[in-house]
Formats: C-alpha cells, structure tokens, sequence
C-alpha cells in the first residue's frame, strides 16, 4: 500500500498522520513535509504527533528521519509523539530505546 500523508495545525500542535508503507523514497517525502515547516511555526508549536495507526511498514530511512526531525526540534522545546503505532512498530522502538525520546501513545 502507498503511503499517504497529511499535515495538520492544531493550535499549538502539528498533527502529521501517515497511512501505508514507509520506505527510503516515502522517507524523503518525510522529510520534506517537515522541512516545509517553518521557523517561525516551530517557534509556535509545542508537540508534533505523528499518528501512525494505518502504517503497515516503517523502515530505517523513516526512523532515520524522525530522529533527525527530533535532534531539529528539541532544542526548540518540541516534543514529538507517535500516536497509535502497530504493535511491531511499538517493539521496533523500545529494541532501539526510542521510545525513551519519543512519547509513544
């Protein structure tokens, strides 16, 4: 399944929602969906939650590029949560210890 995704302000929080497969060329798409988010939005924001309920696949380019969205956003106060990830993907995090810098709900 392709992956789609969608960006959404929500007061002082950034709802990203993913749905499909996410490999290395969904990825960079990533990326620029949160490269596109300005400087002085992030001054703004106090939580990006990525809601990742109908993602089927989350590959090591996608996890490369939340944790370099969060070593961009950190410094700023921004806390990242991953909302509703399968199971498989919950374990992948805790093997890596992820989950100790990203809120996971």
């Amino acid at each position: 399944m392709a992956m789609t995704l969608e960006m959404q302000r929500q007061g002082q929080s950034m709802l990203i929602s993913l749905r499909g497969g996410v490999r290395e060329q969904e990825s960079r798409l990533l990326r620029q969906h949160f490269a596109a988010i300005s400087e002085q939005e992030i001054e703004q924001l106090e939580e990006i939650v990525v809601d990742m309920e109908g993602v089927t696949f989350f590959g090591s380019p996608a996890i490369g590029t939340l944790v370099g969205q969060y070593k961009r956003l950190e410094p700023h106060g921004i806390r990242m949560r991953l909302a509703s990830p399968p199971a498989c993907i919950v374990e992948l995090f805790q093997s890596l210890r992820l989950d100790t810098i990203f809120e996971v709900t």
